[in-house]
């Protein structure tokens, strides 16, 4: 019997599909140009797109109930905004890793004398930004890292 019900095998397979379909119509746009068009396309989706909306909008009532309507759609738009941008990241991952101009790194010096002294070191970040820049810089510090995670739900991705 098989892990995953038809239906959503055909989900999987769907959303793998349309991430290698992203990826081919995408291969040849600069990077930051990518990630930059994906913020505008993720802040319509986060503002317009009726399923996205709400759903935002239903989590922000629950940790901000104070916040207007106009308020809660401005947020939408920023989170539609970071997860696309996020998401285009990802893709381009390799390419963002060999660009140190692209990161700015605060408080390297904790690290290098981490390092020095041969103490470990634990670093722990949340999902806002491109949580996966921490490594990156870490290792161009000298560092070497790992990290624990959750498999995403669909094997294809």
């Amino acid at each position: 019997m098989s892990r995953f019900s038809r239906l959503r095998r055909l989900g999987f397979a769907l959303e793998t599909g349309a991430a290698k379909v992203t990826l081919a119509l995408t291969a040849r746009v600069p990077t930051l140009r990518l990630i930059a068009l994906a913020g505008r396309i993720g802040a319509f989706v986060g503002r317009r797109v009726p399923i996205a909306r709400k759903r935002i909008e239903a989590n922000l009532k629950l940790i901000r109930p104070e916040l207007t309507a106009a308020e809660r759609a401005d947020l939408a738009a920023e989170v539609g905004a970071g997860l696309l941008m996020t998401g285009a990241e990802y893709m381009r991952m390799e390419d963002l890793s060999a660009r140190p101009d692209i990161v700015t790194v605060t408080g390297a010096e904790h690290v290098t004398e981490a390092l020095a002294a041969r103490r470990p070191i634990i670093f722990v970040t949340a999902h806002f930004g491109q949580w996966e820049f921490i490594r990156i810089c870490a290792r161009r510090l000298g560092a070497e890292t790992a990290i624990i995670y959750r498999a995403f739900n669909n094997p294809g991705m």
